[in-house]
């Protein structure tokens, strides 16, 4: 993992956009910075400087389009993968130790409503795909926020 173990994601993906872009291409995998960024609120330009960071550290790769030789696509390497991972794990962490003080049936409504907020809000990749049945755990509805305000 270029000299790092995944337990080091604040020395090499400081800041929400760089958080965002490894999330983004976690949920949709590989596209155009374009593309990208539209599904991460980000501008293109940005995504690109952004990506080119992340190139630099070995957590993204560029690949030719296979459906469009002169285009390129963004995607994830094996440790930009480990990268997310290990943040959205960390992140349910906090989040259910947050939670471990409030009664079990306000902690299940809150897992629902974000559940719903994922699914159907600004972080939802697609909104016409099937919608999943409420989690019984938070961690289970973290896997798409990425930490993202």
């Amino acid at each position: 993992m270029n000299g790092a173990g995944p337990g080091s994601v604040s020395g090499r993906c400081r800041g929400s956009g760089r958080r965002r872009c490894p999330g983004g291409l976690a949920r949709t995998g590989p596209g155009s910075a374009a593309d990208l960024g539209r599904g991460i609120g980000l501008d293109r330009t940005t995504v690109t400087r952004r990506a080119d960071r992340l190139e630099r550290t070995g957590l993204l790769e560029r690949r030719p389009d296979p459906a469009d030789g002169r285009a390129t696509l963004l995607a994830l390497t094996d440790d930009g993968h480990d990268i997310v991972a290990v943040t959205r794990r960390r992140l349910a962490a906090d989040i259910e130790t947050s939670l471990a003080g409030w009664p079990p049936a306000e902690a299940r409504t809150f897992a629902r409503l974000l559940r719903r907020f994922l699914d159907e809000g600004p972080f939802a990749p697609d909104r016409d795909r099937p919608r999943h049945p409420p989690p019984d755990s938070l961690s289970a509805g973290i896997d798409r926020c990425d930490g993202v305000p």
